[in-house]
């Protein structure tokens, strides 16, 4: 017997960020349940990778904006589908968010 799951798209996010608002850049990105892949040097910015789910990033621009004065630069990119737990306490149901149903066995 199969059953269905729930997967949610999870976007590969990069930040250009000034080096003194790159600790703010990660706080913010683990608030949107980002996982935080790792941090890099360029000069006086930092890159910083992250996956974090698209239902999570919807707004981000404007976010970025406000947190950087302006300064930063993103790219977000698709990577790939995660699923979502059943006990989750706000799956992501929103109109805007890519949602696939899959079939799995359990």
């Amino acid at each position: 017997m199969t059953s269905l799951a729930l997967f949610e798209p999870v976007m590969k996010v990069e930040v250009v960020v000034p080096g003194d608002q790159a600790l703010a850049i990660i706080e913010d990105l683990k608030s949107r349940n980002g996982c935080i892949q790792g941090q890099s040097p360029l000069g006086d910015h930092f890159l910083i990778e992250a996956m974090v789910p698209l239902a999570n990033m919807l707004g981000y621009a404007n976010a970025l904006d406000v947190i950087a004065a302006g300064l930063a630069k993103h790219v977000m990119l698709f990577d790939h589908y995660s699923e979502v737990s059943p006990d989750h306490s706000d799956p992501p149901f929103r109109p805007a968010a890519a949602i696939r149903m899959a079939a799995v066995r359990p």
